[in-house]
């Protein structure tokens, strides 16, 4: 949310549009005009927006590949600003598949959680249920000798 992502609007899903539908996802589509404000918003935006894009930039060719062709021949301003936008994009799609994987993590705890505390109640409705028999117990009369 900090960084006030927002797919592009759904008057966009259109041919040449920014959500073309013959390059991009249902699910992309399915977002448009939202802001990336969940882990799997995330995970859509990094897979199915931005590596799109990134595709297109040179070919389909890796930051790695274009940084070295570049590295090669640095007076190459086309190799220099593919490497550019490539190593930005592989940045940003890299930090929102992370938030989308701690989102999973979150989730995973969240469900541990409810399931800790259904067996924590559980525990202590056993243990209530045993403090009463005992007590009943205790209190029968000449079950005060078999109890010491």
């Amino acid at each position: 949310m900090a960084q006030k992502i927002t797919f592009p609007p759904a008057s966009e899903i259109k041919p040449g549009g920014a959500l073309d539908p013959a390059k991009f996802s249902a699910e992309a589509r399915e977002y448009a005009g939202q802001q990336v404000d969940t882990g799997e918003k995330a995970q859509v935006y990094a897979n199915d927006f931005i590596a799109v894009h990134l595709d297109a930039v040179a070919n389909g060719q890796t930051y790695s590949q274009v940084s070295a062709a570049a590295l090669a021949d640095p007076t190459n301003t086309t190799l220099a600003n593919q490497a550019n936008t490539l190593f930005r994009g592989e940045t940003l799609r890299g930090l929102l598949l992370n938030a989308y994987g701690w989102s999973q993590i979150g989730m995973y705890a969240f469900f541990a959680a409810i399931g800790l505390t259904i067996a924590a109640i559980a525990v202590l409705g056993a243990l209530v249920f045993e403090l009463v028999v005992a007590l009943r117990r205790a209190s029968e009369p000449g079950r005060e000798r078999e109890l010491a």
